[in-house]
């Protein structure tokens, strides 16, 4: 018999604190997966600082089981994007979930409810929270890092989600440069004008 997965949505500074810091337990003895600020975590999800929220909704969730946390999802909806794009789509971001279906779609589920009782008619994801920041799920290169502002995601997330019924809708690519790729000159003029303007400075890489 499946365990039955309860969802509950985050209202106290605990259990957005727990919505935080439930990647790190699972994704405990993975080499690869790099660990965001939790400082840079709490200003993302802070209606008060972060000024994607002045035309935002958010609404956290955590999926439960036997008093334990398997999973946690957010949903979204970017008023801006559906003024500009004239679609009422919604967004589902910050996608963690142990490898199982039923807890997946317990999310899922959730998040698409969320976002319907407020008139939207579609889901894209994961978005976390926006397309300015990182977004989409790690398809390939799974024994390696993700490069900066690139997701790194379990191999089974695509199979959660397809599994809940949703579909690729594009690729996104990261590429890695040699140190010996020579820079182009337009490069190199706009990284000393901020170099000066900021004061920046630069040593040796290790």
């Amino acid at each position: 018999m499946t365990p039955t997965t309860e969802i509950r949505p985050v209202r106290t500074a605990g259990e957005l604190r727990k919505f935080i810091l439930f990647p790190w337990r699972l994704y405990r003895g993975n080499p690869n997966w790099v660990a965001p600020l939790v400082s840079d975590q709490k200003l993302l999800l802070d209606p008060r600082k972060n000024p994607f929220f002045q035309h935002s909704e958010l609404e956290h969730y955590l999926a439960c089981r036997d008093g334990k946390i398997v999973g946690r999802i957010s949903a979204i909806v970017d008023h801006n994007y559906v003024e500009f794009q004239q679609e009422k789509a919604g967004f589902f971001g910050f996608f963690e979930c142990i490898e199982d279906e039923e807890a997946a779609r317990a999310l899922f589920s959730a998040s698409e409810d969320w976002l319907r009782k407020r008139g939207m008619e579609r889901v894209i994801g994961p978005t976390n929270p926006s397309t300015n920041d990182v977004v989409g799920l790690l398809t390939d290169a799974f024994d390696q890092p993700p490069v900066l502002h690139m997701p790194y995601t379990p191999r089974y997330y695509l199979r959660l989600c397809e599994a809940a019924g949703f579909t690729k809708a594009r690729d996104l690519y990261a590429y890695y440069m040699e140190s010996i790729t020579p820079i182009s000159e337009k490069i190199q003029r706009v990284a000393e004008l901020v170099r000066k303007r900021r004061k920046v400075t630069s040593g040796p890489s290790i």
